[in-house]
């Protein structure tokens, strides 16, 4: 079993049974650890170190998705802090000027989803002045 275990610990997470090609290796080593298992060959100790080898796997994965995501709004909101600054105002909801329209409801979507301290930041750093009442959103649609 201290094979098996060392070969895990050298592959740095909890093998996989997946045939994906280029896996072969974990595929054989996962059959092992599923066989130790079965057949409880696994100590308290050793079955203990791969709970927390799977746990460490699910927090490095959580931390990379909140990174990706965390990422990817920002970028959203810089291409919509970009919009407004094109603009030159805050967008209003007119029908006449469809982009203006459309940058109005991306903007209502990031306040809503609790993105308005980020645009309020932006807005600070580059010199962007509080819009006239024209300019602003109702609160109504906020």
């Amino acid at each position: 079993m201290n094979t098996l275990m060392a070969d895990i610990r050298a592959l740095g997470r909890v093998p996989v049974l997946s045939r994906e090609e280029g896996r072969g290796d974990e595929y054989a080593l996962a059959g092992r650890l599923r066989e130790a298992k079965r057949q409880d060959l696994l100590s308290e100790s050793q079955l203990a170190e791969l709970a927390g080898i799977a746990e460490s796997q699910t927090r490095d994965r959580t931390a990379e998705t909140r990174e990706r995501v965390e990422t990817k709004t920002r970028e959203r909101m810089d291409t919509l802090m970009d919009d407004i600054r094109r603009l030159g105002h805050l967008p209003r909801f007119s029908q006449k000027h469809r982009q203006e329209y459309t940058v109005a409801l991306r903007m209502r979507e990031a306040r809503r989803g609790g993105r308005e301290k980020i645009i309020n930041q932006t807005r600070m750093s580059t010199g962007m002045s509080s819009p006239s009442r024209a300019g602003r959103l109702p609160s109504s649609v906020l």
